[in-house]
């Protein structure tokens, strides 16, 4: 991490903005409250956030870099990148950006947390969250049948609610007699018909946002 933003840190000058939901609840869980400058407006609605209530404490931006000049940032947190543009005019402005990988595992969100809390100042934000991973990690989970509604955010934002794809997810490779075969897709009518009888499902994208 550069000095200069151990320095802000250690003087509680650090201000950070997240662009996107992802960075948001890294940002959320990790940082002191006096150094959130701002949040994507995504992590303020309660249908697309887990944490919609504590970023409701901060302002919020529109996901992009010209909505966070205003509460004077010098870290920017992204997990979609933005662009080059963004990060050539971030620098420019003197706002360091760091751009999260997208985790596809238990170890990549642990790997986020760490390089979160580092840049925040101070690595040892992310122990708490690492032990409760290994915990997680360490805990049998039960076999069940679990649905994954998403639709890449596109089928819902432009159909009926009836018409949102579903991607059926089964943790053993023998098709469902219910559904269909792990990893296809179906209408989410379809799931309310004949879905599992205990079934997980995901919104994360189902809205579009």
């Amino acid at each position: 991490m550069p000095v200069s933003v151990s320095l802000l840190a250690i003087s509680g000058a650090l201000r950070v903005a997240s662009l996107d939901l992802c960075a948001d609840e890294y940002l959320l869980l990790l940082a002191r409250p006096g150094a959130i400058a701002s949040v994507s407006r995504v992590a303020q609605d309660p249908a697309d956030s887990v944490l919609w209530r504590q970023a409701r404490r901060y302002p919020a931006n529109q996901r992009g870099l010209e909505s966070v000049v205003g509460t004077h940032p010098n870290l920017l947190l992204t997990m979609s990148g933005g662009g080059r543009a963004t990060s050539l005019i971030a620098e420019r402005l003197h706002i360091r950006t760091i751009t999260l990988g997208y985790p596809a595992s238990i170890a990549d969100v642990e790997a986020n947390m760490v390089r979160v809390a580092t840049a925040l100042g101070d690595g040892r934000r992310a122990d708490g969250w690492r032990r409760r991973l290994a915990r997680l990690k360490a805990t049998p989970l039960a076999q069940r049948d679990s649905i994954f509604l998403s639709g890449g955010g596109r089928a819902s934002k432009h159909s009926p609610r009836g018409r949102r794809q579903c991607c059926f997810v089964r943790p053993t490779a023998a098709p469902s007699p219910r559904l269909a075969s792990a990893g296809s897709t179906i209408r989410w009518r379809g799931v309310r018909a004949r879905g599992p009888s205990t079934p997980t499902v995901a919104r994360g994208l189902a809205r579009g946002r």
